[in-house]
């Protein structure tokens, strides 16, 4: 039986609290997760003989063996590396257990007609067209593959579109590292992919696989099993590498900008959680004190959670803001780019981004309730930012010295 929608994102919000680790300020890139669609005995997509399974654990184990050979200060992590079923839940398992910097999820794309054609990425957010819901409910269907399906993903129906409806919380810090890799893929594939596939651009969508990997994460749909043209040359040698090819040089980008931002060398890293599935319980594992300086002292969650060396967090004048809008240069204050908050909105360099905040609000429940309202006046994709003492922390951390 379903569960009711309350308890869908009720379990949802838990389950971010308890995947938010204490690097969401960036990190210099040094693992890498390659995740290969399907396996097993789910084929994904099969046209022709062609399965997508086969495709995407080609090529990606073409991506990391460039990626190996290119950079020998990275380790590579496959999700599967054979033909082989992996629950979704353990993909994003793998990826938090073994610390990754980024997270990367191959598929391939089909449809009902053999006209549609192209490449296109995604990252977490909620399905903002029929079009995206779609591809999102497609590939979201393999969980009925995994036994006790429903009892492991708490009620989810892959094919029921009150299930997305969680995914307008799922927006967080990794969102615009995930967007900025995307966005550099896309520009890669352009390069390389035939002269008839169409660019599709980078989009959001709710994907499982996506949900509970705590690191900036993608899934990029590589062409159309479907298209004749690009079958072909996704099953020829020449196409695999090149699509291989075109994830690297991303990848390569995507490093390069983030060791520039973070230093070349790779900060001390805390444990990452489990990518298991979250409980209420565990959610609220984290309680926080007052003490008399005014600073409030966070215990450390449960061993699914975050710790820094096992030790408390300290953080004094906890803030939240809501991010409008992100960019490389400065944006001008205008109607066109922030709307009404043309003159109000602050702005702040952060990740070597120019980014624009509405508000400062000393509670999560105001900061929902404020990201509500901005979301109303036009910026959809608006999402929730803690500072203390002017810093980003995560906002797991942050809620719970002020709920």
């Amino acid at each position: 039986m379903k569960r009711p929608l309350v308890v869908l994102l009720f379990w949802t919000m838990s389950a971010l609290l308890c995947v938010m680790p204490d690097r969401v300020c960036g990190q210099a890139v040094r693992k890498v997760v390659i995740d290969a669609g399907h396996g097993g005995g789910d084929p994904g997509a099969n046209y022709s003989g062609c399965r997508e399974k086969d495709i995407t654990l080609r090529v990606a184990l073409s991506v990391g063996d460039q990626i190996k050979r290119r950079f020998p200060d990275v380790t590579v992590v496959y999700t599967r590396s054979t033909d082989s079923a992996v629950a979704l839940v353990d993909r994003s398992r793998k990826s938090n257990d073994s610390n990754a910097d980024l997270f990367i999820s191959i598929h391939v794309n089909a449809a009902t007609s053999p006209s549609p054609c192209g490449y296109e990425t995604y990252v977490m957010g909620p399905g903002k067209t029929k079009q995206n819901m779609d591809v999102a409910m497609r590939e979201n269907s393999v969980i009925t593959y995994e036994d006790d399906y429903l009892k492991v993903y708490d009620g989810f129906d892959p094919s029921s579109a009150e299930s997305y409806i969680l995914f307008s919380l799922m927006q967080d810090a990794y969102f615009e590292r995930s967007l900025r890799f995307s966005q550099i893929l896309q520009e890669q594939y352009a390069k390389r992919m035939p002269s008839t596939s169409v660019n599709r651009g980078v989009k959001q969508a709710g994907f499982l696989v996506l949900w509970r990997t705590a690191t900036p994460s993608v899934l990029t749909e590589i062409g159309f099993l479907s298209n004749e043209t690009e079958r072909r040359y996704m099953m020829s040698d020449a196409g695999c590498r090149n699509i291989a090819l075109s994830i690297t040089e991303a990848f390569a980008t995507y490093k390069k900008e983030m060791d520039a931002v973070y230093g070349a060398e790779h900060p001390s890293a805390p444990v990452k959680p489990s990518g298991g599935s979250a409980t209420a319980s565990s959610a609220g594992a984290q309680g926080a004190a007052a003490k008399a300086d005014g600073t409030v002292s966070v215990s450390p969650r449960s061993s699914s959670a975050v710790t820094t060396g096992g030790a408390a967090r300290s953080y004094r004048n906890v803030r939240f803001k809501i991010q409008i809008k992100s960019a490389a240069s400065p944006i001008k204050r205008n109607a066109s780019e922030l709307g009404c908050y043309a003159s109000s909105a602050e702005e702040r360099m952060i990740d070597g981004r120019y980014k624009y905040f509405v508000g400062n609000v000393k509670s999560y429940k105001e900061a929902l309730s404020l990201q509500a309202e901005v979301r109303a006046k036009g910026f959809a994709d608006a999402f929730v930012v803690s500072f203390a003492s002017g810093s980003v922390i995560p906002v797991a951390d942050a809620r719970a010295v002020a709920p």
